[in-house]
């Protein structure tokens, strides 16, 4: 028990802390001489016992400032006013308390007992609501994986997870099958679950033996590229493996995401039975990266994007892809920009602008700089010398 006494008597500050002490000698008493001293000690009391009259800051004043912020301290007011409406005031601004001078001993002990009586319980049942939550947050992620599942939820009423989560997106990380029943499952959960707590808020829930499933409301507008660079990144942090992401659109009804989840999990299992074979997912997933290379090498083509277009992370991708191809990524990129762009300057009038914009550099400049580094020629010279052949 914390106990503050303010009263600008001395007298009457010790006489009521020795008293405390006495009958309570585990008990915390502390003393302030005036409204102004005893702002201070607020945050870390559970009683208050001040006078009303003081010099400055009186008492009914610091209780109307006090009782704003620290909502669960009882007050105690004496005074050596009997004056009903100080009386009243008090009681309006939250007093449990209104003790005429001079209090007795065992008066100031009988509150103290009452009011460490009621401060127990209260904590005891800030406790049990505290778990009561802390079990209502488990049982609300048992049903939301029921009802991602298309599973019976019994009697359990949705409408309020419903509600809370419209327009939410459907967040799935899917494990290669030897990982999945590592630590590597609670990290993905742990790294999932911060996420969306600082972006928002979530729910995260096992499915199956290798995905996790997250239902993610944002707290502000985010673009889906931006969600998926800001979780690969922090899933790279978390695995050094591979993985699948995938993000939903925003669910138009909670009543479709059985539906959703079921189309996310179909890709998952495929994926993930790849992720699975050592040697059959490097060609596998090699192949389908250069693929995607060679259908986008116009825009702009970053690690990461190929990367996620297979569903690794992008350091794992970058070793995965010069492990089977003999070159790195960003070689491979440039030697297949270069080669589109000889071909292009040979067999067409385009200018050379438009030339490097086709085959995805936007800077003219950097163009001229990377083809000269692969061919030893600027692209006019390329063509110059091309036209000439044709002679």
């Amino acid at each position: 028990m914390r106990v503050l006494i303010v009263d600008d008597e001395p007298t009457i500050r010790n006489g009521v802390k020795r008293t405390i002490e006495a009958a309570f000698p585990s008990a915390v008493v502390q003393t302030a001489d005036s409204g102004e001293a005893a702002l201070p000690y607020l945050p870390d009391v559970d009683i208050v016992f001040l006078d009303v009259m003081m010099p400055g800051m009186g008492g009914l004043e610091l209780l109307r400032i006090g009782k704003k912020s620290r909502e669960n301290i009882r007050w105690v007011v004496i005074s050596a006013y009997s004056d009903f409406s100080f009386a009243q005031q008090a009681l309006r601004y939250g007093a449990k308390d209104y003790l005429l001078k001079p209090i007795g001993k065992q008066k100031v002990i009988e509150l103290l007992q009452e009011a460490d009586e009621a401060i127990h319980a209260q904590r005891s049942l800030k406790s049990e609501l505290e778990q009561l939550e802390h079990h209502t947050h488990f049982i609300r992620e048992a049903v939301f994986q029921r009802w991602a599942s298309g599973l019976d939820t019994g009697h359990y009423d949705m409408t309020p997870i419903a509600q809370e989560y419209a327009g939410c997106r459907l967040i799935m990380v899917s494990l290669a099958q030897n990982e999945s029943k590592s630590g590597r499952h609670l990290l993905v959960e742990k790294a999932l679950t911060e996420w969306m707590a600082s972006s928002g808020k979530g729910l995260c829930v096992s499915f199956g033996q290798r995905s996790l499933l997250g239902v993610f409301l944002s707290s502000k507008p985010l673009k889906d590229e931006k969600i998926k660079n800001e979780l690969h990144s922090i899933l790279d942090n978390a695995l050094n493996g591979s993985f699948r992401l995938q993000v939903s659109e925003p669910v138009a009804s909670f009543d479709r995401i059985h539906q959703q989840v079921t189309l996310m999990q179909a890709k998952a299992d495929e994926t993930v039975e790849n992720l699975s074979l050592p040697e059959a997912n490097s060609n596998v997933i090699v192949q389908t990266a250069i693929k995607y290379i060679q259908e986008h090498y116009q825009d702009s083509l970053t690690l990461e994007k190929v990367a996620a277009a297979v569903y690794l992370n992008p350091v794992y991708f970058s070793h995965l892809f010069k492990q089977s191809n003999g070159i790195g990524y960003k070689e491979y990129v440039i030697q297949l920009r270069i080669e589109k762009a000889k071909d292009m300057l040979r067999n067409s009038t385009c200018k050379i602008t438009d030339v490097a914009e086709q085959v995805g550099y936007q800077d003219m400049r950097h163009f001229t700089q990377v083809f000269r580094k692969a061919v030893c020629m600027t692209p006019s010279e390329y063509r110059l010398q091309e036209s000439k052949k044709c002679l």
